[in-house]
């Protein structure tokens, strides 16, 4: 790992160097003052240039301001003797500047293995986790870290490419909740540098005889992130060489106007929908005359009422759980974090997926082999079982996927129905999707063990197709019709 000298403070005119750093230093003050962030503060410090400036800068104003400190630095173990050489520059800065110092180091590969994780994604849940449990244990009710104006810009860019909606194109808050669900409810994270340029942070470490680290990574192409940094936006600024600021400016007014919504959400939360079971039920005609971005910022709402943070659900998850609901009852959305949107007639559900329920969700082993076709209307008797098929008003709200019970188009009735076990090549059409998918698959991804698949029921229609994996999740061919006049309902009970 290179470690190239920065620019030394005698290349600076002196008066520009000292106006350069006041200039920083009145930015974190101002930052502090304004969110009233006093101490003990906790300081991420990676040993480059934005942490370093941003540690530099809270020390300088340490006296005045009346601050405690203390620093945080983790070894990700992923670039071998660079990494224990930025830990070991980290030790000898805080001792020079009589800040406190907790280091730890992470096996982040193995970690991503094990969790089946991007290798972004991995480090960012163990570092976070690394800085919620310090943060803990110093009392600490914030960690700053050293996110510049550029880190805003190629976020704002990189989360338009990625099809982000308003909460997406409002980048980074200099003030935002912890982002790991439920891990922290009360610690926040502050971003003091991010109406700093990166030139400035640099500059000012070379005006302070400060040496940073530099991390060759960061001049891969292989990150995204990187791209955008060294391709994109330079090809932006031959456009318009304020390219960055206009990002940013744009990141400000779509926190202005997502922030305006979350308050209108929050208004209508308790005409639209309330919390029950801890779930989220949501009233189907209140929720249809909303404004299409109030019912997104809706959803949102819901979102964060349930797992206490909305940062795995994306732009994508929000409006096809808006389509749904919009639509016909009975589809489900499959959401991250192993949350389900389900629509009904009366109300909406978002909540955590159940996993089967035992009853309905194996077939004694003598039967697995074999095809039960249902009497329909009437009572259909297996080992074990009885289900129970008639046709009936639709209900005011439907029951869970994972009930024993479920409601079919009336129109199903004449064809035949049958149950069976899962068969070599089946494929299963989700709700929502526009292709089926391999049953197995679908067992996989809902955690289904092993051993349990090939005795988990299927109900079909005569044709072959999967109508409902029982206990499950239904098919889009289960999909309900708007407003019909009648339903067959099937359930199923133990003998």
């Amino acid at each position: 790992m290179t470690n190239p000298r920065a620019r030394p403070a005698a290349a600076l005119d002196p008066r520009a160097a000292k106006r350069l750093s006041a200039n920083v230093e009145r930015a974190v003050r101002l930052f502090l003052r304004h969110h009233r962030l006093r101490g003990p503060l906790l300081v991420a410090v990676s040993g480059g240039p934005d942490s370093v400036c941003l540690l530099h800068a809270l020390v300088r104003l340490r006296p005045s301001l009346g601050l405690i400190l203390h620093a945080a630095h983790l070894d990700h173990q992923l670039r071998g003797a660079a990494s224990a050489a930025d830990a070991s520059y980290v030790a000898r800065l805080c001792r020079t500047l009589g800040v406190p110092l907790t280091s730890g180091r992470a096996d982040v590969a193995a970690y991503r293995q094990r969790k089946k994780l991007s290798p972004e994604d991995a480090a960012r849940r163990v570092r976070y986790g690394f800085l919620a449990a310090i943060a803990r244990h110093e009392g600490s009710p914030a960690v700053l870290l050293g996110h510049t104006a550029d880190d805003q810009a190629e976020t704002v860019l990189l989360h338009l490419i990625r099809g982000a909606g308003l909460a997406g194109l409002r980048g980074m808050d200099p003030v935002s909740r912890w982002p790991i669900a439920g891990e922290s409810e009360a610690l926040i994270l502050a971003r003091p540098l991010l109406g700093v340029s990166r030139a400035d942070t640099h500059a000012y470490c070379a005006a302070n005889r400060l040496r940073p680290r530099h991390d060759p990574t960061n001049r891969s192409r292989a990150m995204t992130r990187n791209r955008v940094r060294r391709d994109i936006l330079p090809a932006l600024r031959k456009l318009n060489p304020r390219v960055d600021h206009a990002l940013v400016r744009l990141a400000r007014a779509a926190a202005d106007a997502d922030a305006y919504l979350e308050q209108e959400a929050a208004r209508a939360w308790p005409r639209v929908a309330r919390l029950q079971s801890g779930a989220a039920e949501i009233r189907s005609d209140r929720y249809a005359v909303l404004a299409p971005a109030l019912r997104i910022a809706l959803l949102r709402h819901a979102v964060a009422h349930i797992t206490g943070a909305a940062h795995d659900i994306e732009e994508d998850h929000l409006r096809r759980m808006d389509r749904a609901a919009l639509g016909p009852a009975g589809a489900t959305v499959p959401l991250p974090g192993g949350l389900l949107f389900s629509t009904g007639y009366a109300s909406h559900r978002l909540g955590l997926a159940q996993p089967p329920t035992a009853p309905p969700a194996t077939l004694p082993a003598t039967l697995a082999e074999k095809t039960w076709p249902l009497t329909i209307p009437g009572v259909t008797a297996i080992p074990g079982w009885r289900i129970h098929a008639a046709i009936v008003p639709p209900p005011r709200r439907l029951p869970p996927p994972s009930s024993r019970t479920i409601y079919l188009p009336a129109a199903l009735a004449p064809a035949g129905l049958l149950l069976r076990s899962r068969r070599p090549g089946d494929r299963f059409h989700p709700p929502g999707m526009a292709h089926a998918k391999k049953l197995q698959d679908i067992l996989v991804n809902a955690k289904v063990p092993r051993p349990q698949r090939d005795d988990l029921p299927l109900l079909c229609t005569g044709r072959g197709e999967i109508l409902w994996i029982v206990g499950l999740r239904p098919s889009r061919h289960a999909a309900l019709p708007a407003r019909p006049p009648s339903l067959l309902r099937l359930q199923f009970s133990p003998r």
